[in-house]
């Protein structure tokens, strides 16, 4: 479509769909009923018409024959003045005087005539054969093409060798008959000749044509009706109601107090499915507002751990900062350690090893005793001085296995060693 929009097979043109479809396949089928109709019509009134001259035909053939012994006696008296009486010649003047402004014709028909005139055309002669085939064959009919190329109906009967055909026709052959013919030499019950008639099967097919046209016409229209009454009855059982819960699946919006299914009081299927519906979208309304509820209840209840959690954000931010005071405090401490307390202390064990020098050499030069106890007490305040810088040191490394996080590792060490360092480190103290 020129919007884009796909085109909508709704339920309605599925129906007129199947209907149109259902229609057109009736009227083939009546089409093709219609031409065997005219056909077989057709061809049973040319057929009826047929048998009805035949019958004429042949009780005139069989009056002749029956007076064909008196024929010949005139035929012998009078010569050529009796001529016309003679079997074959009084049947032929019989079909002449019956063709005349007639759309039929009467013949008789030969394999092997006497005269050209009563030579068979193809639909005869196939008939003629049959008939010499099959002795106990009493007609022979169909559709063929006549001389002129129109189609027309045929109908031979057979015509036999009788006891008064044999004066002209029998033994012996080749003589002379009472005409002056030569005999054929032919024997009682061969069949050596045939009644054709032919008629034009247009007519018939006219007639036939329009009864079935009539017949189909007033099959189309009954089909038509009762289509329409079937598509009435569709329309107002199943595709409105249909329509009426398609539009209300589109129209409706849970929470919006959307308009029902109307006319749902039924007891068939659809009337229980507009009820399903209805059922379905106060189902659905319920939980709407059950669900806004709850929405509303965990709005707040988000707000409350919001608010929550920016206390505990602002109380993370507070301990932050103290820790960042007091890790700035341990910096200046340690830095404090690090460069305040050392250096003084690597000034006095410089000192003291500089004092201790100094009695050492004093004590060689004045021999007494006073100078070693001066060195024993300047190297007591050295071992103190180390003693405090190895403390400051092991307060340093705590602080960075505290900080990266550096893992301690135990070891033996000598009780006696470390005795002798406590009692050289409170000696000073316990005097």
């Amino acid at each position: 479509m020129a919007d884009g929009r796909k085109w909508k097979t709704g339920l309605q043109f599925k129906v007129l769909t199947a209907l149109a479809v259902l229609f057109t396949l009736f009227m083939f089928a009546a089409l093709a009923w219609g031409l065997t109709f005219v056909h077989d019509h057709s061809t049973n009134d040319a057929k009826e018409r047929a048998i009805a001259l035949s019958d004429q035909m042949d009780a005139v053939w069989d009056y002749v024959d029956e007076n064909q012994p008196a024929t010949n006696a005139y035929v012998q008296q009078f010569g050529d003045l009796a001529r016309g009486l003679v079997c074959v010649t009084s049947v032929k003047s019989i079909a002449r005087d019956f063709n005349k402004g007639n759309t039929d014709e009467i013949r008789v028909v030969a394999l092997e005539p006497r005269n050209k005139e009563d030579s068979p055309d193809d639909f005869e002669r196939e008939a003629l054969e049959a008939f010499a085939a099959d002795e106990s064959l009493e007609e022979y009919s169909g559709i063929g093409t006549n001389e002129n190329g129109d189609q027309v109906y045929y109908y031979l009967r057979p015509r036999r060798v009788t006891e008064s055909c044999l004066s002209c026709h029998g033994a012996p052959a080749g003589e002379t008959d009472v005409l002056g013919y030569k005999k054929e030499g032919y024997s009682v019950g061969m069949v050596k000749g045939a009644v054709s008639v032919r008629e034009s099967i247009g007519g018939y097919r006219d007639t036939a044509a329009a009864g079935a046209v009539e017949g189909i016409g007033l099959y189309l229209l009954g089909l038509l009706v009762v289509m329409g009454a079937m598509y009435a009855l569709l329309r107002a059982t199943v595709i409105k109601p249909v329509e009426r819960v398609s539009a209300a699946a589109s129209a409706y919006r849970p929470g919006e107090g959307s308009k029902r299914i109307e006319q749902a009081d039924g007891t068939d299927e659809l009337a229980e499915l507009a009820r399903d519906f209805n059922a379905m979208a106060d189902d659905l309304d319920g939980l709407y507002a059950d669900l806004g509820q709850r929405v509303e209840e965990r709005t707040a209840q988000l707000e409350r751990m919001n608010g929550q959690l920016q206390d505990k954000q602002e109380e993370l931010e507070s301990a932050l900062s103290k820790l960042q005071s007091e890790t700035e405090y341990k910096s200046r401490l340690f830095a404090s350690l690090s460069h305040d307390l050392r250096t003084p202390l690597a000034s006095i064990i410089a000192l003291t090893q500089l004092a201790e020098t100094q009695v050492t050499s004093d004590s060689q030069e004045l021999e007494s005793d006073t100078p070693n106890r001066d060195k024993e007490v300047l190297g007591s305040i050295g071992d103190q001085a180390r003693t405090l810088v190895g403390m400051v040191d092991n307060i340093l490394a705590f602080s960075r296995a505290e900080s990266s996080g550096i893992e301690l590792h135990l070891s033996a060490i000598d009780l006696v060693d470390l005795a002798s360092h406590v009692r050289s480190t409170m000696q000073p103290i316990a005097i």
